[in-house]
């Protein structure tokens, strides 16, 4: 049997219980009440609220999706991206090695011209021009080229001390005659070195021709087996043209008028020995520069005819152009603007890299 204290905490206990289990109930009511209210508000029942929930869930699950799709893709698309980048810069560094190295071949090109134009020029060993005529071939065992050989050899030895000879060597029918000159301007030394050069070369370029010719920057030389002494000879010529143009032609061509006229006029005195030179102030920066000579052996009046002639061909050839020059047998014309002749007042930019050749005949 149970005691009266014992009944007492049974009903104390119970009572402790109903009392928790109504105290959760009005929770769990006041919970309901306030999830119908907002409920309400929606207008959502229990299976529509249950329904908004999983689409809710499913929304923020596909946003989810969304954007990590997204950031794949960008990735994606980030790599192929740096790929071609990569590529990029690849080509570009093969490319713009490729124009280092061309760059390299055209500075080593240049170089290479300036070079050999340098040589050439200071080289006076190369001609510039030579005529053989083939209309007068020989045979290289004959007793004329023994005797073009002969005169070859007092050429060069008797032309140094006047710097100019015409002399002949044999007898009818194999007599040969000779001309030599140096440029008036130019040296004992440098006459010599240059006629020298003409003499062999001469041979070596028309080995089998007894008349011939050859023209260098310092000298000329001719041989043939009829005599041309006191002959004006503008049958064959050699022209050198820059081939640039002046910036005013009119004035450039009336002054050039002027300064040959003027040196010309000098050519045909017999105390300058068919040499005339001069030069011009065209602007503050710029000087025009010219010179012309005869053949020795032309008398005054010949020698102007021969200039007039080669002078004739800078309005066919040298319309309007920076410089010129004409090499005829009998005489030669020339003007620049720079100093070639001397005594040289600078350096000569003398160099046939800008200019172009044509031949007169």
């Amino acid at each position: 049997m149970i005691g009266g204290e014992g009944l007492a905490r049974r009903g104390l206990s119970s009572l402790r219980s109903d009392l928790l289990h109504n105290r959760r109930r009005r929770r769990s009511d006041r919970r309901e009440l306030t999830w119908r209210r907002r409920s309400d508000q929606r207008g959502l029942g229990w299976f529509e609220r249950a329904a908004w929930v999983q689409r809710g869930l499913g929304s923020l699950a596909l946003a989810a999706w969304v954007r990590s799709d997204r950031r794949a893709r960008v990735r994606g698309l980030a790599k192929v991206a740096l790929k071609k980048l990569n590529k990029s810069e690849t080509e570009n560094a093969v490319v713009v090695d490729q124009l280092k190295v061309a760059r390299k071949g055209i500075k080593k090109l240049r170089t290479d011209l300036a070079s050999s134009v340098d040589k050439f020029i200071k080289n006076k060993n190369y001609p510039l021009g030579q005529y053989c005529n083939a209309d007068t071939n020989i045979g290289s065992g004959s007793q004329i080229s023994a005797n073009i050989d002969s005169l070859l050899a007092e050429l060069v030895s008797k032309t140094t001390s006047n710097g100019f000879i015409a002399t002949s060597y044999g007898k009818n029918p194999d007599q040969v005659f000779g001309l030599a000159q140096c440029r008036g301007d130019v040296s004992r030394t440098d006459c010599s070195s240059c006629i020298q050069d003409a003499a062999k070369q001469i041979r070596q370029r028309c080995p089998n021709q007894a008349d011939a010719r050859i023209w260098y920057d310092f000298c000329f030389l001719r041989y043939n087996i009829k005599s041309f002494t006191g002959e004006i000879d503008t049958s064959y010529g050699i022209l050198y043209g820059n081939v640039e143009n002046v910036t005013d032609p009119d004035i450039f061509n009336k002054e050039l008028g002027t300064l040959f006229d003027q040196i010309r006029a000098q050519a045909v005195e017999t105390k300058n020995e068919g040499l005339g030179k001069g030069k011009t102030k065209l602007s503050t920066f710029a000087t025009l520069y010219a010179l012309v000579q005869c053949t020795r052996d032309l008398a005054p009046v010949d020698c102007a005819q021969c200039l007039a002639i080669a002078a004739g061909n800078f309005e066919k050839f040298c319309k309007d152009r920076k410089g010129c020059r004409v090499l005829y047998s009998s005489c030669y014309v020339r003007y620049e603007l720079y100093p070639f002749f001397f005594p040289l007042e600078s350096k000569p930019n003398d160099t046939l890299a800008d200019t172009v050749m044509a031949i007169l005949s």
